[in-house]
């Protein structure tokens, strides 16, 4: 991978010194993550499905955002951090994982590295340019223990046949649920996809009028569907239901 931006020299041009250091596998520049203690350092930009997208340095970690919301390991990782515990609780072992919207992959590395599991995850994410960031800038490559489907999370549910002891829904169009997310129906077939004595996790984001009554209609069709819902509420906008 290769890292744009300003370089640290020590010295003259001629015997200019790059100061680096490793993270994931990869040596980046060390200036750029002491700037963003500062100030957000962008370091790759792109053009997604539902818009602009940033990988980006804020405060010593690397970040994927869109034109409005972190997508993965800012503000997103601490809601996950909050909720995955919570939501796997009463699961007796986490063998399999349904995760609609990757992002950079902060489930992923929660339940690997910070929560020490290894279950064979499956994800289904509508965005080309989101699995490719997610693979050259984060580690995020499909292996034996990760399956990554590229498609429409709300159309590839239909196709799968396989039940999951875990299915965390994180399906956003920039920062407004995506089309087709809040249904009935929709939640009717997450129920379906679930083990017996799993759980859905569903993330949402209610940071206006609209959004909240979206969050309202996902905690009725979920409480219809499913015996238990609880709603865990984390940085201030998240409202994430977990449904048994």
């Amino acid at each position: 991978m290769q890292s744009s931006g300003p370089q640290r020299a020590i010295g003259s041009p001629v015997h200019a010194v790059l100061l680096t250091t490793t993270f994931a596998g990869v040596t980046l520049p060390l200036f750029q993550r002491l700037r963003s203690f500062r100030q957000p350092v962008v370091i790759h930009r792109a053009q997604g499905v539902h818009g602009p997208l940033e990988v980006c340095w804020e405060r010593g970690r690397k970040v994927l955002n869109s034109a409005t919301a972190n997508q993965s390991f800012g503000a997103l990782h601490r809601v996950m951090q909050h909720v995955l515990p919570q939501a796997m609780n009463g699961i007796p072992a986490l063998r399999s994982v349904l995760l609609m919207g990757m992002g950079g992959g902060s489930v992923i590395r929660i339940l690997r590295r910070e929560l020490k599991l290894d279950p064979m995850i499956t994800v289904i994410e509508i965005d080309p340019v989101v699995i490719d960031l997610a693979a050259r800038h984060f580690g995020m490559a499909p292996d034996p223990h990760l399956r990554i489907i590229n498609a429409d999370a709300t159309l590839h549910l239909h196709v799968l046949r396989e039940r999951f002891d875990l299915v965390v829904v994180d399906l956003f169009d920039d920062s407004d649920p995506a089309t087709g997310t809040t249904t009935s129906g929709f939640i009717h077939t997450l129920c379906d996809r679930v083990a017996e004595g799993g759980r859905v996790c569903f993330n949402t984001l209610a940071h206006d009028e609209h959004t909240n009554a979206c969050s309202d209609r996902v905690e009725r069709h979920l409480q219809r569907t499913f015996p238990r819902v609880m709603e865990l509420r984390s940085e201030g906008l998240n409202r994430v239901f977990v449904a048994s």
